[in-house]
């Protein structure tokens, strides 16, 4: 009878977590990240270089203002800040620092992965946005 009752108890917790992850799924899937410029458009292969990458948050077509963007990078470079919030336009600015090109280490693409933290309610189910930025070599 015990070992009931805890099936009953733990069959209950997972069905209210599931529903938990479906809703969060769900409403996930209403925003949407998108790059709206990379500026200079052909970024060098050069720390000295800052790149302004400039993103635009939206739901269901309508500015999102007030959420809170997180950035990493994979094939080399730096964020000055990695974490950014969306203004009353919807758009939320990252300043990328690029690795500097060497024999060793060519110029090449680098990948941006941005996650909207504000969007989920119960559970860590967020929307993302990854995208290339192609470095090119010094001149």
């Amino acid at each position: 009878m015990k070992l009931k009752k805890t099936l009953i108890v733990v069959l209950a917790i997972v069905l209210v977590f599931g529903a938990f992850a479906v809703f969060d799924t769900v409403r996930a899937s209403t925003f949407h990240i998108e790059v709206v410029s990379v500026s200079p458009e052909k970024p060098v292969a050069d720390v000295r270089q800052q790149v302004e990458i400039k993103l635009r948050v939206t739901h269901g077509g309508k500015a999102v203002e007030g959420h809170s963007l997180y950035a990493v990078v994979s094939g080399g470079g730096n964020f000055k800040g990695n974490r950014t919030e969306t203004d009353a336009d919807g758009i939320a600015t990252l300043t990328y620092v690029p690795y500097s090109e060497t024999m060793l280490r060519p110029a090449g693409p680098v990948t941006i992965s941005v996650i909207d933290e504000s969007n989920s309610i119960f559970l860590e189910i967020n929307t993302k946005l990854e995208f290339v930025i192609e470095l090119q070599p010094k001149e």
